[in-house]
């Protein structure tokens, strides 16, 4: 039986992408190479794809960019070198991105249009949960109980005035956090307006909506994986 040829595909654009790094060299160390022909695919900040072999390390990866690699609409295949060497079919990708690019569906709908399925959520799904609005408004709807929140955006000319009321309705302390990135990108516990303040300037030179939502002490964590099989 031939071996199927698994893109892992890790980096990228977004400010996780240290922690993206970790994760794909995690894949890689544990992926079944016995049954799986493997391709480490790095994405760089400027958002070219590379062949990446022989990584063992996050500081391996920027010298073993060996190959560019592009794609084709329609074709389920890498093309080495702009497609003028070497091309494979790629019958999987494994996504090990975080933040923007991965976890909003940017590569879901790049790879969808290649004829390539690749180990995430599709695009709605991203796009919902990478907004932490729309996910606590479909929570909301459905039943769960979701903490008070407001959304601020950058250039609201009423924006003390917004969150005034909201703090004088929950008291402090309150987080912040952009409403578009990963979980642990740009997110403040504060107890008082100084805090908030500067926690809401941080927040601003990330993105241009930030969510602001009570805060609770002595709370438990809980991380859910979910997979669906056919």
């Amino acid at each position: 039986m031939n071996k199927l040829n698994v893109a892992v595909l890790f980096g990228g654009e977004s400010l996780e992408k240290e922690v993206s790094k970790i994760t794909g060299l995690q894949v890689l160390k544990n992926i079944d190479k016995q049954k799986y022909n493997v391709y480490p695919i790095y994405i760089d900040k400027n958002c070219n794809w590379w062949y990446c072999p022989n990584c063992n390390s996050v500081q391996d990866i920027e010298g073993n960019k060996k190959h560019k690699i592009s794609l084709l609409l329609g074709e389920n295949c890498f093309y080495f070198n702009n497609f003028v060497k070497t091309k494979i079919k790629i019958h999987c990708a494994i996504s090990c991105l975080h933040g923007g690019m991965g976890e909003d569906g940017t590569v879901f709908g790049m790879l969808k249009m290649c004829n390539i399925p690749i180990s995430t959520s599709n695009l709605n799904s991203c796009n919902i949960c990478l907004n932490k609005n729309l996910t606590k408004l479909i929570l909301k709807q459905n039943g769960f109980n979701v903490l008070p929140y407001i959304v601020v955006q950058k250039k609201d000319r009423h924006i003390s005035e917004k969150i005034q009321t909201f703090i004088s309705s929950v008291n402090f302390p309150v987080v912040v956090k952009p409403i578009d990135m990963g979980s642990s990108i740009g997110v403040s516990f504060v107890k008082n307006q100084k805090q908030l303040d500067n926690a809401l300037k941080n927040v601003f030179t990330l993105t241009n909506s930030a969510i602001i939502e009570k805060g609770i002490n002595k709370v438990k964590e809980y991380n859910c994986s979910a997979i669906k099989t056919r």
